[in-house]
């Protein structure tokens, strides 16, 4: 009967045995699938995050090309403004031509305060002279007119220099509003 108990507790040994066995091969199993299968969900997020990265890195090359453009574009703006600047300050500096000069002197005579009048205003043929030593006005007030239009003359140009520079200026600021978007 002890061998009968030993044979029977021996047979169940061994089947409890082959069963910790078979379960802990299932378990190596599927843990190797479990290992397989996230390696492989791993690799593929990896792919898609590199993917991800290679579109950020484009679309950040691509901005930053924009930027460097759009400042080299504000940079050839500010040259031109710098350059309008110093155009309106060398023909405000400028003094009037020699005839202007005779002609704005208290004893200028009539013909030279028509002949600058003319050459001032563009006028031809020049006004002249009357008999009796005026300009259709005196000369008093063709000098006026002299100064009037030597202003102006240089006004103009500052004028269409100053709407180019405020041009530029609103092109710059739409560049820089733009790049901030």
């Amino acid at each position: 009967m002890a061998d009968v108990v030993q044979t029977e507790l021996s047979t169940f040994a061994h089947k409890v045995l082959y069963a910790h066995a078979g379960v802990l091969v299932l378990i190596l199993v599927l843990v190797g699938l479990g290992g397989y299968c996230g390696l492989k969900s791993y690799d593929a997020q990896l792919a898609k995050a590199q993917v991800t990265e290679q579109k950020y890195e484009a679309a950040q090359k691509t901005l930053t090309d924009l930027l460097a453009t759009d400042a080299q574009e504000r940079a050839a703006m500010q040259a031109q403004q710098v350059n309008l600047i110093t155009q309106i300050a060398k023909r405000d500096k400028t003094p009037p031509s020699a005839p202007v000069i005779a002609a704005l002197q208290p004893n200028a005579t009539a013909e030279t305060a028509a002949n600058v009048l003319g050459l001032v205003f563009s006028l031809s043929p020049y006004p002249s002279a009357t008999p009796d030593n005026k300009v259709v006005l005196s000369v008093p007030n063709a000098q006026e007119l002299v100064k009037n239009g030597v202003e102006l003359n240089k006004l103009r140009p500052d004028y269409a220099d100053e709407v180019k520079l405020y041009d530029l200026e609103q092109q710059k600021s739409t560049s820089l509003n733009n790049d901030l978007v």
